[in-house]
């Protein structure tokens, strides 16, 4: 029986799917993350970049809630009309635990996509995106689909920052590195990439992109007139710059201080405990509002979320 006719469709939930799918493959990815791939009806899944889905790890009532997990990547097999659902996650308690347990073959019941992705830029611009540690899955999916915007032109305009604290931690290269975009990794241990954080290597990148005016080059005494050679971000300077982020609160306080600095739009995915995924239970909420005003509006992460613009959030995460 092929995969696609094996999952099993359940009603449908405000244009969510609530189902069980097909698990494709569950394999241990290095520091303790795994990466689980689901077939799941493309029909009625149509996630965008920063949503998540919540999976039940159990078939019995413990425990008892389900877990949320970004989607990492997604891709429809035009053969068979199957989606292709990857999940990065890492062993974190006992209901990650448990979904490790799973095997090929087996059954994963889950709810979504849900909540607020990113928001795409409306013209050409150069993408910058800052990943921490597991921060980088849901910025995966964001990457691809920022490639094939028809106005980003140069994919190299993609540029994604991943900081890790080693080597075994990095995660994903691979497909990034399939999609054309620019990619700068640091490690803390300096075992990959650049030694240093990921916020080591946001700084440079801003500082390439925005150059201060710089004398013009006249070339060597008695020598032909020529520009130094310029290769990397510098072809792309003095583009409009949209920053996105995820990954530790600390982290993203300093990305989007960062943003404030230089005046760049971002946009950062938070990162917290969530009940029913839908904003019922209210037990995600955080106050937001506009920078530097009172704030008086209060929303969930997971409904509202947990994609958020940096100035509604700036004043909740300080």
């Amino acid at each position: 029986m092929k995969m696609h006719k094996q999952i099993e469709k359940r009603r449908p939930v405000s244009g969510r799917f609530l189902g069980k799918c097909v698990i494709e493959a569950n394999e241990p990815q290095g520091g303790g993350a795994w990466l689980l791939r689901a077939a799941v009806p493309a029909g009625e899944f149509h996630p965008q970049p920063g949503q998540f889905v919540a999976v039940r790890v159990s078939d019995g009532s413990d425990p008892l809630l389900r877990r949320p997990f970004s989607i990492c990547n997604y891709s429809v097999r035009p053969a068979t009309n199957a989606g292709v659902m990857d999940l990065l996650y890492k062993v974190v308690g006992r209901g990650t635990k448990m979904l490790t347990r799973l095997r090929r073959g087996e059954e994963l019941d889950l709810l979504g996509p849900l909540g607020h992705g990113f928001a795409y830029p409306r013209k050409k611009s150069v993408c910058v995106l800052v990943g921490g540690g597991m921060g980088i899955a849901p910025l995966v999916l964001l990457a691809r689909r920022l490639a094939k915007l028809p106005f980003i032109g140069d994919r190299r305009r993609v540029v994604v920052l991943f900081g890790a604290r080693t080597k075994s931690e990095i995660y994903c290269t691979e497909e990034l590195s399939d999609y054309g975009v620019t990619l700068k990794v640091a490690t803390e241990d300096g075992s990959l990439g650049m030694r240093g954080t990921v916020l080591d290597l946001l700084t440079p990148t801003l500082r390439a992109l925005r150059p201060k005016p710089q004398r013009k080059w006249r070339g060597k005494k008695g020598g032909p007139d020529r520009k130094p050679a310029e290769g990397g971000l510098r072809s792309f300077a003095g583009e409009r710059i949209v920053l996105f982020s995820c990954g530790p609160t600390e982290m993203l306080k300093r990305v989007g201080r960062l943003a404030v600095r230089h005046s760049l739009p971002c946009q950062v995915s938070l990162e917290t405990r969530m009940a029913c995924g839908m904003g019922a239970c209210r037990g995600c909420v955080i106050p937001v509002g506009p920078q530097g005003r009172k704030v008086t509006t209060y929303a969930s992460v997971c409904k509202d979320g947990p994609v958020f613009e940096w100035a509604r959030v700036a004043d909740a995460l300080r």
